[in-house]
């Protein structure tokens, strides 16, 4: 038969710590672990030289500081012990090892099993199933419970803690039983047996994938513990019902005979004893009398359990105890019969943190009755039960509450809820009354915020629920929701995500259909003394565009009472990493997150518009709009400025729907090219569109190292929201200082740059910034001196200056250029010949040059005129984005439009028909370059004789 060495080989892993285990009589002597195999053989030859009763762990280790189940690493066999006494006559033992052999074969013979490799233990039988390859020991685990389970359904008569445990000790091979020391008995193989694959076996015992893949002990979640600790049980109370015959006769057993309980069954009474609020109590009651009793290993054992065992671990571990049990099939666990009513909060329970963000904490209002919340969390219901007494039934896990009643402009009357999920944190969420009519409609609703919950769950949550809002309507009026951020109340109150500011109070504002989503964005984070330290380093000589862009962040709750209802002001820098976006995030971050309130280029333009109009008076911040078409970044700068998005019609009928994208702000956005240099691409003269936004080139500013900056703007990710409640109070309590210092900036501003109406945009823009900054340091969120102030002032209007020449010279040219521009792309239609050409006279010189493809300009050198075809020059400007009218009266009264006439454009060639056209004057070769006035060779297609405009 098989040797010790050789059955290890067979029925141990390949690789990992191995035990051996050794009792001395009935008490631990020694367990050590050892790395190989032949390690163990030693070992156990020592044990049994000192007469020791050895025994070899089944599984391999993954450490060696000790022998529990979490700690195994693989495990590559099926086992189990027969026990075999003749003294004793009951469901536990065979009367010899002979029947109990026999009723292996037969538990062999009808499951259709591979043969085991049979051992005899001295006074029993061991059977193993090798595997193969090693498993494990998730994987071993529901395959082992499974086959236990089919074992005790067979009636076999085996030990119950043994089949499953993935910890267990048997008895090493060739060492003695000295369970009687007088007469040890040889531990020895009985026959050999071949592996059998893992997946054969799992088969054979009727093991599914869907099986398989549980976890059978999973350890409870926070928030089932939680719910434990609502409804404390008591053991006593359980002991009590067990003695009267109301309770589990397990429990009782384990309590009352604890010298002959076997192990898993202790371990399953202290999970209930555990989870008990007199758990100090009860752990020591059902294990003190046991031989082997340590204080100090049961408070151990006992803290390592997740939970209270199941009634089907019971079974499993002793399944004569639950015969005749009342409760089977009733209840998942005893521990639910010491269980009371459950514990409600006290106020002080009801100041909880968010699961998200530790540092936000929410005041749990009270539910209404007969509802309450559990001293942990979670809605309860008082009823009673069919006895009539009082007992609380859980409606749901979670703390899920009534905020506000809400009068939505958009949805009608709707409830604000809040829920508080264990991982996700809190959730704030509107729901219309008439979407709660229909319990399908409201379960929908209920599940899109991450409330899970079954049919009869549902109904509950739904009674509540209405229950709720009855109750609050009975005590509250509905508070009126705002759909738009930024000003509300004739200018006495600012609305900042779900805060109302006044000039004495901030108080809660309930969100609307419209606003929900973004008032997370609206939040406080950190402290005003870590933001106020960020962005003090604006504040720097030759960083004046710096601070000026800072002050954006206030300025635009002052557009309401500026000239313009806003602008926009552009960051370009064709170099990556210079600062722009951190500058959008500094602007944010006066009023909210300073990431998550940035749209970005893959933001569609009706979503932008959307964000603007909700935001109204706070700064939107875009960036890298580089992307944009000319076609889109025209059209964007002429609606931003005209202060709101479309109208549209209801779907059902034609009433137009209340349009809540409405805004006075000024924008902020970056790019990495000019957005002038874009609009010259759609346009010759866009003049509109750059009288309407200011755009500078940026920079650094500063030489901070990449650590150094992001040390310091990196405190802008923590320390946010804070400074714009403190300012918007200081606006309120002092509008009228407010008003007269924008005034007055404005004109200040006008003066010294001479600004004037076509600059009115800038004007608005400029002044919004500076009397932003000053109402900032007047109200204590940003410090600078009356020098820097100056310093940022005298560079603006620097900036101003330069750039109303810049644009005074670009009008005062652009008609001309229209008209060059006009030339150059028509170079192949045109005829270059001179007034005096004919070709009914022979000998006079042929044209200079001639049109490729079709006539649509004439050109005269010896006369210096040009004759312009009417109707594509107007088709031209009219692509161009320019006037056509205006754009005649400016080159006439520059003396370079003469009129319009009919006349032959192709005068001197071989066939031309009178049509209309204009009259230019090119005397000063502005259009042209001087073009020989003789002969030239006839169709020269040198274009070097057109003039660039």
């Amino acid at each position: 038969m098989l040797t010790r060495e050789e059955f290890m080989e067979v029925v141990l892993p390949p690789k990992g710590h191995y035990c051996v285990f050794a009792l001395q009589g009935k008490r631990v002597h020694s367990q050590t672990f050892h790395t190989t195999k032949q390690e163990v053989d030693l070992a156990v030859d020592a044990l049994e030289e000192k007469g020791l009763n050895s025994f070899i762990a089944v599984a391999s280790y993954q450490r060696t500081d000790n022998r529990t189940v979490a700690n195994v690493a693989e495990i590559r066999s099926f086992f189990l012990d027969l026990d075999c006494d003749d003294s004793v006559d009951d469901d536990k033992h065979y009367p010899t090892q002979g029947e109990a052999v026999v009723a292996l074969k037969q538990l062999v013979k009808e499951l259709k099993l591979p043969r085991p490799i049979v051992v005899n233990s001295g006074r029993g039988i061991h059977a193993y199933w090798p595997l193969v390859s090693a498993v494990p020991r998730d994987q071993w685990k529901p395959v082992a419970e499974k086959f236990k389970s089919v074992c005790l359904l067979k009636g076999m008569k085996i030990d119950p803690a043994v089949p499953a445990d993935a910890a267990r000790v048997l008895r090493a091979v060739g060492s003695s039983n000295f369970k009687n020391p007088l007469n040890p008995l040889k531990v020895e193989v009985l026959n050999s047996a071949a592996a059998t694959e893992f997946d054969v076996c799992k088969g054979l015992v009727g093991v599914t994938e869907s099986i398989a893949d549980q976890t059978f002990r999973a350890p409870l979640d926070d928030t089932t513990k939680s719910l434990l600790a609502n409804k404390p049980s008591n053991f006593r109370d359980i002991l009590k019902k067990s003695l009267a015959g109301d309770g589990c006769n397990q429990l009782l057993l384990a309590v009352t005979d604890q010298e002959n309980t076997s192990e898993p069954l202790w371990r399953a009474a202290l999970s209930i004893a555990q989870h008990c609020k007199d758990r100090d109590k009860a752990i020591h009651a059902i294990s003190n009398k046991h031989p082997q009793y340590s204080a100090s290993e049961t408070e151990e054992k006992a803290s390592r359990i997740q939970g209270p065992y199941r009634c089907d671990t019971f079974w499993k571990n002793n399944p004569s105890g639950c015969d005749g049990c009342k409760h089977r099939g009733v209840i998942v666990s005893p521990i639910v019969l010491g269980k009371g009513l459950a514990e409600a909060a006290a106020p002080e329970d009801n100041i909880v943190q968010d699961a998200v963000e530790p540092t936000k904490t929410y005041e749990i209002p009270e539910y209404p009755w007969p509802y309450f919340r559990g001293k942990n969390g979670g809605i309860y219901c008082r009823s009673k039960n069919k006895e009539g007494e009082a007992e609380d039934v859980l409606v749901y896990e979670n703390d899920f509450y009534l905020v506000n009643t809400v009068d939505d402009p958009v949805c009608g009357m709707s409830a604000l809820f809040r829920v508080h999920l264990p991982q996700d944190g809190m959730r704030e969420f509107m729901v219309p009354m008439q979407d709660m009519v229909g319990q399908d409609t409201f379960a929908k609703r209920l599940a899109k915020e991450g409330i899970s919950a079954l049919k009869k769950q549902m109904e509950a949550l739904t009674v509540y629920s209405s229950r709720a809002i009855k109750t609050f309507q009975n005590r509250s009026k509905a508070r009126k929701s705002r759909l738009q951020f930024g000003w509300a109340d004739n200018y006495s109150a600012f609305i900042i995500g779900d805060r109302c500011i006044t000039a004495t109070e901030i108080s809660y504002s309930p969100p609307s259909s419209v606003t929900i989503e973004l008032v997370k964005f609206f939040r406080q984070e950190g402290t005003l003394e870590k933001w106020k330290e960020a962005v003090s380093h604006y504040n720097r000589p030759g960083m004046e565009l710096h601070l000026f862009t800072l002050f954006g962040g206030f300025a635009s709750p002052l557009s309401p009472f500026a000239k313009k209802k806003g602008s926009v002001l552009s960051l370009v820098s064709e170099q990556a990493g210079t600062g722009k976006t951190t500058m959008l995030k500094a602007i944010n971050s006066v009023f909210g997150h300073p990431e998550e309130l940035i749209l970005i280029r893959n933001d569609t333009p009706k979503s932008r518009i959307n964000r603007i109009g909700t935001m109204q008076n706070i700064s939107p911040t875009i960036d890298e709009i580089t992307n944009e078409t000319p076609e889109h970044m025209s059209e964007f700068l002429y609606q931003y400025l005209h202060g709101r998005g479309g109208n549209r019609l209801q779907g059902s009928n034609n009433i137009e729907r209340l349009n809540t994208t409405t805004w006075r702000s000024n924008c902020y956005v970056t790019a990495n090219s000019f957005i002038e240099e874009k609009l010259y691409t759609k346009k010759r003269t866009p003049d509109g569109e750059m009288s309407r936004f200011l755009e500078f080139e940026w920079s650094q500013g500063n030489d901070y190292t990449k650590t150094e900056s992001d040390a310091i703007f990196g405190l802008l990710d923590s320390n946010y929201g804070w400074a714009g409640d403190i300012y918007i109070q200081y606006v309120i309590r002092n509008l009228r200082t407010v008003q007269d210092t924008l005034d007055r900036m404005g004109l200040i501003i006008d003066t010294k740059a001479n600004l004037g109406n076509r600059e009115r945009f800038w004007s608005s823009l400029v002044a919004t910034h500076l009397t932003g900054g000053l109402m900032a340091r007047q109200a204590g969120v940003l410090d600078f001196t009356d020098d820097d102030f100056t310093r940022v002032v005298d560079w603006i209007v620097k900036e101003l200056i330069d750039r109303c020449a810049t644009a005074a010279k670009a009008v005062k040219n652009s008609h001309t250029t229209i008209l060059g521009s006009f030339i150059n792309d028509h170079v192949n239609d045109t005829l270059i010949i001179n007034s005096t050409t004919t070709r009914k006279v022979p000998g006079l010189e042929a044209p200079i040059r001639e049109p490729r493809q079709k006539l649509h300009i004439r050109f005269e050198p010896d006369t210096r005129m040009i004759y312009v075809r009417r109707s594509v020059f107007r088709k031209y400007c009219s692509e161009s984005q320019t006037s056509y009218a205006q754009t005649l009266k400016h080159l006439k009264a520059e003396k370079k439009f003469i009129g319009e006439r009919k006349m032959r454009l192709g005068k001197g060639m071989a066939f031309s028909q009178p049509e209309d056209v204009l009259v230019f004057d090119d005397s000063d070769a502005q259009l042209f370059k001087d073009t020989p006035v003789g002969a030239a060779h006839a169709r020269d297609t040198d274009h070097d004789s057109l003039g660039e405009a």
